[in-house]
């Protein structure tokens, strides 16, 4: 009788523990808006005094509502309080949270169905199964809140914990990319050896004003979506801080009242194998925005209104408008997924949650002094939110293009710096102009012997008729000719545009200089030869002449835009100049060596290569 009776106690134990228990703290309890955190108490009793694979965590509950889900961490932690679980990480969400279930099992994403219904589903970001790894679950368990920016109040009203049989691994130990399974982080190049650096992208730009014939800005909204391999994390230095350029102690006034700024440092995660290891760049720097209450980013999104033209880079084309506002706030808000079409691969193809090979890795994401977008992620900048608009009173109207460039200075270690635009063509019919202000450019200004010039109107305003007078007695009256000069000489270029309302001329005076080759280049004897050309390292100048002669050197690139200028004197004979590379610029290609001497002066013809000759 007796054995019978604890074999049925045995039983019913089990039977109790495999369809798992929940305990609860439905107290209804305000979360402080004062950076202060507040303690949920759970207790726990009753169950297995080891949690293992057999038998442990299976879900976390929560119902609780605050205006920005973005300004909150969720942290629970066990008994012995040497375990935790972040639920929620100051991630940058926007919507309020009524009802919310955390799953251990993150490989989905579930309704919660008990012990509540949810519509907001976020699990915990640790690897929760070092909870379930001999932990004794008896005890108080608790669960940790804290409103990290000020403003918005909030309040929970009921926290769960839940213990089943074979509670499901975490997602990050079967598939994930974490710091605690680095093996579950894939590399670029297929190894498993490699910097996880971000893809900041721009996604295309929403415009939201009517640009009516009283408009007097247009607002716009911007997205960032990260498609790379690694978190863009951004740290601000707690001790390295500015008033304008001078160090003083982080937390002291300016003297004349403007923000501290402090430098910001990159965090680069390296995967070597099954080890996860990262380092600190210096990229920037950030500063309170008392506006907005939290702090930005700087220099982190250009936005301006420009000139389409022949250039293939938006970055290059005119600017006409700007917006003031280019600090940002770096958050997660959304995931490619929630922003349909905003994360982009080169081609224009659209890219999924699931296409972002490390989707959801990282660690900080906030406005505070740690602040990133993951992998799969996206943030968003509201065409409500102040600075993201163009004041238009000086701008006619005409076809314009909205463009945004992420990271302008190119201040962050990415995968690819050649996507971080986007363009939304603008249609401005506000209010004709009286002033049409005429402009042009070319993409080259200069050759030797003939020239082909691709000319540009910039023209403010909606011209309806252009005609071109290129200097050489030819005409045209396209808006973007394409002209052949086929005899050396120096040009003046004239431009004049007519619209409905007004017309306007420009004049551009030696624009287009074309030179005659010299064949060999001499100067009253003087012979000048440049060696070896093509060039990969240094170049050598090498004169010739009867007498000594102090000459000026003139580098220009391939539009004739003066990059370098050098004085130095020759001596009678053979005398070798050496023109290091560094003064040609960063760029390989065409260059032309101007060198003057007694009122004259002869052209070299350069290229500057990689490749070995």
């Amino acid at each position: 009788m007796k054995l019978r009776f604890l074999l049925s106690s045995l039983i019913c134990s089990l039977s109790f523990f495999v369809n798992g228990q929940t305990f609860y703290n439905n107290n209804r309890t305000l979360i402080p808006d004062s950076n202060r955190t507040l303690s949920i108490q759970i207790p726990v009793s009753g169950l297995p005094t080891s949690l293992n694979s057999g038998f442990g965590l299976t879900k976390v509950a929560l119902k609780l509502n605050h205006p920005f889900i973005g300004e909150l961490t969720a942290v629970l932690k066990s008994p012995s309080g040497q375990d935790s679980i972040r639920l929620l990480w100051h991630d940058g969400g926007n919507s309020t949270i009524n009802d919310t279930l955390f799953f251990t099992e993150a490989a989905n994403y579930y309704i919660a169905s008990y012990p509540i219904t949810g519509n907001k589903n976020y699990f915990g970001e640790d690897d929760n199964n070092r909870m379930n790894d001999g932990r004794n679950p008896n005890g108080t368990w608790t669960l940790n809140i804290t409103d990290v920016v000020l403003n918005h109040a909030g309040v929970i009203y009921y926290s769960a914990i839940t213990f089943g049989a074979n509670p499901p691994i975490t997602h990050s130990r079967i598939f994930g990319c974490s710091l605690l399974s680095p093996w579950g982080c894939s590399c670029p190049d297929g190894s498993n050896d490699c910097d996880l650096l971000p893809d900041m992208t721009n996604a295309e730009l929403s415009l939201v004003s009517q640009l009516t014939e009283n408009a007097t800005e247009l607002r716009f909204g911007v997205a960032t979506p990260n498609i790379g391999y690694g978190p863009l994390e951004m740290n601000g230095s707690p001790t390295e801080c500015f008033c304008d350029t001078t160090p003083v102690v982080c937390g002291t006034p300016c003297p004349t009242g403007q923000e501290q700024k402090r430098n910001v440092y990159q965090k680069i995660y390296h995967r070597s194998g099954n080890t996860m290891t990262s380092y600190e760049r210096l990229a920037g720097q950030m500063e309170y925005h008392p506006t907005h209450n939290h702090i930005h980013v700087d220099h982190w999104t250009n936005n301006t209104l420009r000139i389409k033209s022949r250039d293939k880079n938006p970055a290059n084309w005119p600017i006409i408008g700007s917006s003031y506002k280019i600090s940002f706030c770096l958050i997660n808000l959304g995931s490619c997924d929630s922003y349909s079409g905003y994360c982009k691969d080169t081609t224009g193809n659209i890219l999924h949650t699931t296409d972002i090979p490390n989707n959801g890795f990282g660690v900080v994401s906030g406005c505070s002094l740690g602040q990133g977008i993951y992998p799969g992620k996206v943030d968003e900048y509201g065409a409500s939110l102040e600075g993201q608009s163009i004041t238009l009173d000086s701008i006619c109207n005409g076809n314009y293009y909205l463009v945004s460039i992420t990271d302008p200075d190119n201040t962050v270690k990415e995968l690819n710096d050649n996507n971080n635009w986007a363009i939304t063509p603008v249609k401005l019919m506000r209010r004709p102009c009286n002033n049409c202000k005429a402009n042009f450019y070319a993409d080259t200004l200069h050759g030797i012997d003939s020239l082909t010039v691709k000319f540009s109107d910039s023209t403010i305003a909606i011209p309806e008729r252009w005609l071109w007078d290129f200097g050489d007695g030819t005409n045209d009256t396209v808006q973007f000719p394409t002209h052949n000069y086929t005899t050396p000489g120096i040009y003046t270029v004239k431009l004049k545009t007519f619209s409905a309302t007004c017309s306007d001329s420009v004049v551009k005076s030696n624009y287009i200089i074309v030179e005659q080759s010299p064949a060999p280049p001499v100067i009253n004897g003087i012979t000048i030869t440049a060696m070896p050309n093509p060039f990969k390292g240094d170049l050598s100048i090498k004169f010739e002449t009867p007498e000594n002669m102090n000459t000026s050197i003139e580098i220009f690139d391939a539009i004739g835009k003066l990059i370098n200028v050098m004085k130095t004197d020759i001596h009678s004979g053979i005398t070798y100049y050496k023109v290091e590379k560094a003064k040609f610029g960063s760029s390989n290609g065409i260059y032309f060596i101007r060198i003057h001497f007694n009122g004259k002066y002869k052209t070299l013809k350069v290229v500057k290569t990689d490749q070995n000759q």
